[in-house]
């Protein structure tokens, strides 16, 4: 690239001003371009700054010729961090371009390409990914995808995503570039692509690729550059990072740590970026080690480095920040380690409010579970300040935190959905609905033989990419609405929204630090904190501390299960999760609370607090508190909701019946009395007969003659119309009913080491995916077409059904309320995918449930629901009339209300 711009300028300058002066011109920009890329930036800069004054004067500061030079010079400048300059002539020769160059010239997206490069290093991520796509549209159109241009700006867009931690995105652009790079014979690219590569490795537990990675990288580029250049040196503070915290390979990681610092030194002295990352390799592995004042020292060099050259928005610095307020915490100075991670806090809670709602749901998952060191050892810190009485606002820091970051990813799509689907933009609102379409055939692809897809040609990486991609235009088609950022809110706000007798509670599960192993890694222990406001709260919120965490998580949740499945009396769970937060409320309010907001995390997602028995009245929780399941007490701030309402007005409203599936298509005379099924047995391909559920067909006809008798309109689908192609076609019914088996995959079951018996390969990350390991069997499930619906609707299918004005979906099935547990976002599972659909609320079950008595337990709930009652207190209402029948929790405890 540089030596077609200097032969064009050769050309110029031996026209313009004769032989000898242009050669001379030609042979210091030569120089300067050879001593950068020598790492010569000293020299260069002379050179660059002669070349700056003499240019303009003979070709005048509006030629192309000049926009080629600023070009050139601001790579000079971007690679020295003198960033801001190097951006001014960009913008200069990029004013040049669009008066005098075509659109689809190549030197536009060579400018482009550069001013990406610029972008990035600054952090502006959406500005990045904007001139590298313009950049690669006029590469594509000039050489076609398969070019060395188009594919290194492709390669550079992927570096942008790992930098900013979208590994996902950023893994998919990665291995599609590196063949073809490989091709093209561009082995330093191909080793930076390896380095990136081996950390996403090491970081997944994947130690042995990430090391082979690692060796071969710094294989090539010692043969290519020698021992004493500046790539190299990078590669070996990236793996000195690696066999520190992932291969436990302390004399390794030292080695690495010392031998890069020790060249980016020599190459740039001990006060540019690339030293300062070296310095800060260092830290690490001494605070790894067990060293903290000679981490601080390392750390301390990198972050005023940093703060001089980057800035102190740039997420390099804020890194450092929270690296250094780790090692204050060990050290105890806690004023130090909480005025840093204020700063590292503002700035990520900055970045979720307004650059969050631009990402995929992908990428939002993939920003939180990347984050989740930070998060989790911040509450660490937090809580450690409580217990040592350091911090008087520390509870409010928390509140304060996990407004922000519970559900944080789902809130944000579902804002994207409400704003598309209100606009009045008719060509927007289809192509949100295209997308949800088609993601809703990725999903049934994926589920699909890999033979087949190999037959039909389908690319399924290629494909996920694609459909990532369509999700974020549509996210950014919303900049600019009410709904685009996250307003900033505080605990303060959520008690100006609560009425007198009524209190908030807000979860957070986390790690209680216990020590460190030989490496310096955290020693952990689950700990629960539960955050109180109330109408009355003064100063800050009240907390409660539940440091039995894991006791909370194994051994006593075993007992609370095995004590309702096998329907034993459990005096022993409501002690353990309800009492230490009863005996809190009432020292808040002696009185009562008329109304418990209650959000729940870990555990608490595991259990329904409605089957816990008070072992003192003998009365179960649903009798003595009105606890009230919300996602996260901010949910509290929506506005109220307008228009009909379920228990006021049925006029408009529609429900949608289907129950009874014939599983094998055809009808079957074998029952079964639960509605659970071994879906483990399903993933392997080993499905028995799946027994049909009498008691759903009397459910659902029971439920249609409340509809008939209210006159009340509704759809039934029975037997072999109760499909996934006809749950499909629904769109927007009031009320969506379900009665059939449901299944959720246990983690442990997912862990089973022995794949013999998969099918195929692909059935092995089919279970992984968390929207995958839960569902609902319908009809031609046990007869499974792959030209057409297989009749199983996994959670991740049910995310794409069109829900967006259904006020309630009732899932009458087992264990619908499962799912895996995702950092700060609650559980992936058939609850929050029917949520995320556009389901106001969902009613869903905790265990495997009985046929006849959830079958009656549906009918007393309707029967209150059409007669005026709340969603809420119709299903209390019909919980207690089942109890008179059906005593134990086992049968009316199950079904938990969700949503509004």
């Amino acid at each position: 690239m540089m030596l077609r711009t200097v032969s064009l300028l050769a050309l110029f300058f031996c026209t313009a001003f004769g032989q000898t002066f242009a050669q001379n011109m030609l042979e210091m920009r030569r120089e300067a371009a050879s001593c950068v890329d020598k790492y010569n930036f000293k020299r260069a800069d002379s050179l660059y700054r002669i070349l700056t004054a003499e240019l303009p004067k003979m070709v005048g500061e509006e030629d192309t010729a000049y926009a080629a030079f600023c070009y050139e010079r601001s790579h000079h400048l971007r690679m020295t961090n003198q960033r801001d300059s190097a951006e001014q002539l960009l913008v200069e020769a990029d004013e040049i371009y669009s008066k005098k160059i075509p659109k689809m010239d190549r030197r536009n997206a060579d400018l482009l390409r550069y001013k990406g490069l610029v972008y990035a290093e600054n952090a502006e991520i959406v500005a990045a990914e904007e001139v590298f796509n313009a950049a690669m549209v006029i590469y594509e159109n000039l050489y076609g995808k398969e070019a060395y241009f188009y594919v290194n700006t492709f390669m550079l867009l992927g570096i942008l995503y790992n930098s900013n931690g979208l590994f996902s995105r950023a893994e998919y652009i990665l291995k599609t570039v590196y063949p073809k790079l490989e091709k093209l014979g561009k082995a330093p690219e191909c080793t930076r692509i390896c380095n990136m590569l081996a950390r996403a490795y090491g970081n997944r537990g994947q130690v042995e690729l990430a090391d082979s990675l690692f060796r071969k990288s710094l294989a090539i580029q010692l043969d290519l550059f020698g021992a004493s250049n500046p790539n190299y040196a990078r590669t070996c503070g990236d793996y000195a990072r690696f066999c520190i915290l992932d291969k436990k390979d302390s004399v390794s990681a030292k080695y690495y740590a010392n031998l890069a610092a020790q060249i980016q030194e020599k190459v740039y002295g001990n006060n540019e970026v690339n030293y300062a990352y070296a310095s800060n390799t260092l830290s690490l592995v001494h605070e790894c080690l067990g060293r903290p004042d000679s981490a601080l020292y390392y750390n301390q060099i990198t972050a005023e480095i940093y703060r001089k050259k980057l800035g102190t928005k740039h997420p390099d610095y804020t890194a450092i920040l929270c690296n250094m307020a780790g090692i204050y915490f060990d050290l105890k100075e806690f004023v130090m380690a909480d005025s840093l991670i204020q700063i590292v806090w503002n700035t990520k809670s900055n970045y979720m409010r307004h650059i969050f709602p631009l990402l995929s749901d992908m990428e939002k998952y993939d920003f939180i579970t990347n984050s989740k060191g930070f998060w989790w050892g911040t509450i660490g810190f937090y809580i450690r300040a409580l217990q040592d009485r350091a911090m008087k606002d520390a509870t409010a820091r928390l509140y304060d935190m996990t407004l922000l970051l519970k559900a944080a990813a789902f809130s944000s799509s579902k804002k994207m959905q409400n704003v598309i689907l209100k606009s009045k933009d008719t060509a927007l609102i289809n192509a949100y609905k295209t997308w949800r379409n088609d993601k809703g055939l990725y999903v049934q692809y994926l589920q699909m033989p890999e033979k087949q897809l190999q037959q039909m040609q389908v690319d399924m990486p290629k494909m996920a990419f694609e459909l990532d991609e369509r999700e974020r235009n549509l996210s950014r088609t919303t900049v600019g609405s009410d709904s685009h950022t996250e307003k900033k809110i505080n605990w303060q706000d959520i008690q100006r929204r609560l009425k007198p007798n009524e209190v908030a509670i807000e979860i957070m599960r986390s790690w209680r630090m216990t020590g460190k192993d030989d490496f310096g890694e955290y020693l952990v222990d689950t700990v629960y904190t539960f955050l109180f406001v109330t109408k009355e709260t003064k100063e800050y919120p009240e907390y409660l501390l539940l440091e039995n965490g894991n006791d909370m998580e194994n051994k006593n949740l075993v007992f609370h299960k095995n004590a309702i499945n096998y329907k034993l009396t459990d005096t022993v769970s409501y002690n353990i999760y309800w009492r230490p937060i009863a005996e809190k409320l009432k020292a808040i309010n002696p009185r009562g609370f008329k109304k418990i907001y209650f959000s729940a995390d870990g555990v608490y997602f595991q259990i329904s607090l409605n089957s816990l028995q008070n072992p003192q009245t003998g009365k179960f929780l649903v009798d003595e508190d009105d606890v009230r399941m919300i996602s996260s007490t901010r949910d509290l701030l929506r506005p109220e909701l307008k228009g009909k309402h379920m228990n006021k007005n049925y006029k408009d409203y529609k429900a949608c019946l289907m129950g009874y599936p014939f599983y094998g298509g055809l009808a079957d005379t074998t029952e079964a009395e639960q509605r659970g099924f071994s879906a483990m047995q399903f993933a392997l391909g080993q499905v028995g007969k799946v027994s049909l559920l009498p008691g759903t067909r009397k459910e659902v006809e029971n439920i249609s003659k409340l509809f008939r008798n209210k006159k009340r309109p509704f759809s039934l689908f029975l037997g072999a119309n109760a499909n996934e192609d006809t749950l499909k076609k629904i769109e927007n019914p009031s009320i969506l009913h379900i009665a059939t088996h449901g299944f959720f995959i246990q983690p442990e079951e997912q862990l089973i080491s022995d794949y013999a018996s998969l099918r195929e390969k692909q059935n092995k990350e089919l279970i992984e995916n968390a929207y995958m390991r839960s569902g609902l069997l319908l009809a031609n499930c046990q007869n499974p077409n792959f030209q057409r619906e297989d009749g199983v609707l996994t959670a991740a299918e049910a995310a794409s059904l069109n829900l967006y004005d259904t006020e309630l979906v009732v899932m009458s099935a087992c264990e619908t309320g499962l799912g895996v547990l995702n950092v700060g976002d609650g559980v992936m599972g058939l609850q929050r995918a029917f949520l995320q659909a556009g389901a106001k609320s969902v009613l869903i079950s905790m265990w495997k449930v009985d046929d006849e008595a959830t079958e009656l337990l549906m009918t007393y709930f309707y029967e209150g629901l059409l007669g005026g009652l709340s969603k809420r207190k119709a299903l209390k209402t019909a919980q207690i009339k089942l109890r008179k029948r059906f005593p134990e929790p086992y049968y009316w405890a199950s079904f938990i209300l969700l949503g509004e």
